[in-house]
C-alpha cells in the first residue's frame, strides 16, 4: 500500500512532511507559441516565403501523478497532464507591386498532453519542493493556407515533442499544495503540407512547412490522496 501523504507525527519519522503519494489537480496559465513558416510555390505573391510568428493564449489544464519521498531527502515521480491551449497564429504575406493580393498562413496548437518525470529536494520543514521536470509531449496541431482567389489547403497532424521545465510546489497544509511552473516544449518541424496549385498555377515542388515550440507559464493546485 502507498504511504499516506501528510505531516510525520511519530518520533524518528524520516520527513517533517512526507510527499509520498498520489495527487491530482487543475492548472491555468499562459502559453507563448513560436513558429517559423517556410513555403515555396511559383504562384505565391512572394516566393519563397519565410516568416516567424508568435501567438499566445490562456491555457487551462489538469494533471495527476505519483511522487515518492526517499529517506535521503530527495523526491521523484511521474505525472501526466492535459492542456487546452486552443491557440492559433497568422502570417499574411503580400507584395508591394500587387496590392490586394495576400497569401494567408495559419498555425494552430489546439490540444496538448504530456508524460513527465519530476525530481527535486524538499526543504524548510519539507513544505517547499523545488523540482526539475522533463518528458514527452503530444499535440494536435495544424497548418493552413488560403488566398484571395479561393485556394485552401489544411494539414492536421498529431505531433510528438520533448518537454523541459522547472517549478516550485508549496504544501502549507494537507491535503492541498500549490505550485508555479515553467515548461519549454519543442515539436521540431511539426507541420509539412503540399501546395500543388495556387491561383491556377501548378508547381510539383510547391509546399509549406512550419516548426512549433512553446513556452508555458502556469499555476496549479493539487489534492493529495
Amino acid at each position: 500500500m502507498a504511504q499516506s501523504v501528510g505531516w510525520a507525527e511519530t518520533p524518528g519519522a524520516e520527513h517533517e512532511l512526507d510527499w509520498t503519494g498520489f495527487y491530482a489537480g487543475l492548472s491555468a496559465g499562459a502559453i507563448l507559441n513560436e513558429s517559423d513558416i517556410k513555403a515555396t510555390h511559383v504562384g505565391l505573391v512572394k516566393n519563397p516565403v519565410h516568416d516567424n510568428i508568435q501567438f499566445t493564449s490562456f491555457i487551462p489544464g489538469a494533471q495527476a501523478g505519483y511522487l515518492k519521498h526517499f529517506s535521503n531527502g530527495w523526491a521523484a515521480g511521474v505525472e501526466i497532464d492535459f492542456t487546452y491551449p486552443d491557440s492559433e497564429g497568422h502570417a499574411d504575406v503580400s507584395c508591394g507591386s500587387c496590392p490586394g493580393t495576400v497569401d494567408h498562413f495559419t498555425v494552430k496548437n489546439r490540444i496538448q498532453g504530456a508524460l513527465l518525470g519530476r525530481v527535486g529536494h524538499p526543504f524548510h520543514h519539507d513544505q517547499w519542493f523545488p523540482y526539475l521536470t522533463a518528458g514527452v509531449s503530444f499535440a494536435d496541431t495544424s497548418l493552413g493556407y488560403t488566398n484571395d482567389v479561393g485556394d485552401r489547403y489544411v494539414k492536421n497532424t498529431a505531433q510528438t515533442g520533448w518537454v523541459l521545465g522547472t517549478g516550485l510546489e508549496y504544501r502549507p497544509m494537507q491535503p492541498l499544495s500549490v505550485r508555479a511552473e515553467y515548461l519549454y516544449t519543442d515539436y521540431g518541424d511539426a507541420l509539412n503540407m503540399n501546395l500543388p496549385v495556387i491561383d491556377g498555377t501548378e508547381d510539383p515542388a510547391g509546399h509549406a512547412e512550419a516548426d512549433l515550440a512553446s513556452h508555458t507559464f502556469r499555476m496549479a493546485v493539487n489534492y493529495w490522496f
